[in-house]
């Protein structure tokens, strides 16, 4: 037993095995294994439209963090995912800082539009 991760073919399938699962479950519930979030994709020379996209939905990772951080209770045995969740937020909001000041440069200078 265990759970089917890939096809190999029309009759193979790759499998996890049923006690590899159970010994990584508590972190996967956790969120200690959570998948790394990928950076906001931004062209090399990027419009000022291309900025503001960039610019709104970082803003919205920090208000979604935010709103996370609200709801945990400042017990214990969340201290970990709280601490996890403020460095989150503080990296999400110089990302918001460097990208507003990209996107005021970019207006000044006018030329990509």
């Amino acid at each position: 037993m265990g759970i089917n991760i890939a096809r190999a073919g029309r009759v193979e399938s790759y499998a996890i095995p049923t006690d590899s699962v159970l010994t990584l479950l508590n972190d996967l519930k956790s969120g200690k294994l959570a998948p790394k979030e990928e950076p906001v994709a931004v062209a090399p020379n990027p419009t000022i439209a291309q900025l503001e996209k960039a610019l709104e939905t970082l803003r919205a990772d920090v208000t979604k963090t935010e709103a996370e951080l609200k709801g945990i209770k400042d017990e214990a045995k969340n201290a970990e995912q709280k601490k996890k969740l403020e460095a989150q937020l503080t990296v999400s909001k110089k990302k918001v800082a460097d990208a507003q000041i990209a996107l005021e440069k970019a207006k000044k200078d006018g030329t990509k539009k």
